[in-house]
């Protein structure tokens, strides 16, 4: 995986898109979509004007992990689940994670949303995890947490949650009874814990 870090440098010289515009002569879509997307396609002389206006090498202005991760998801008769497919060194290892929810009767949260592996490789995983640079890990992160948001606004019928240990219901009925404008989520990760303020427009997660 090969990320850039624009942004990050861009921030750390106190350097607005703008006046990067401005000093470089590049548009300003062009330096948007490097700063805002770190797996964006860069061409040469774009990469050379923004390396001597840095006053950095492609080494530094590129992170690399030695592995390649796609996230997606999938359905079976327990509900859904995530799937992350890891390629290390040209060899493909699957990993599937079942999503569960509950209902969460503290004042922090409302529902927990949690990752559970589906076999006993997870410790594999996790391992993998650890060879992806901060810049890669949080994009790695907020990816999951997008799949599984989609998952909540697209799946909400045949995603169920645990109201307590004897009651479950569809997720969908369970916006419609709640009768919230917004729900405080926990997400629990393998590799870490998040909250999330989900809205809720019209019955659904937005």
């Amino acid at each position: 995986m090969l990320a850039n870090k624009l942004n990050a440098l861009l921030a750390e010289r106190q350097i607005t898109i703008k006046q990067a515009v401005q000093e470089t002569n590049l548009s300003r879509n062009t330096i948007s979509n490097i700063s805002n997307n770190i797996y964006a396609t860069i061409s040469n002389d774009v990469l050379d004007q923004l390396c001597n206006y840095l006053r950095v090498t492609p080494c530094e202005f590129f992170v690399y992990a030695p592995i390649k991760i796609n996230i997606g998801k999938g359905l079976n008769p327990d509900g859904i689940y995530l799937i992350f497919n890891v390629t290390d060194k040209q060899i493909e290892n699957k990993y599937c994670f079942s999503l569960n929810l509950s209902e969460n009767d503290s004042d922090e949260n409302d529902i927990l949303i949690s990752l559970q592996s589906m076999s006993n490789d997870c410790y594999i995983f996790e391992k993998e995890l650890v060879k992806l640079p901060p810049l890669l890990s949080a994009s790695f992160t907020s990816q999951t947490i997008e799949i599984v948001l989609s998952a909540l606004r697209e799946e909400a019928d045949d995603i169920i949650i645990k109201q307590n240990q004897h009651n479950k219901t569809s997720f969908n009925s369970y916006i419609d009874n709640s009768q919230k404008t917004t729900l405080k989520a926990k997400l629990i990760f393998p590799w870490g814990g998040y909250t999330k303020q989900l809205k809720i427009i019209n019955g659904s997660i937005k």
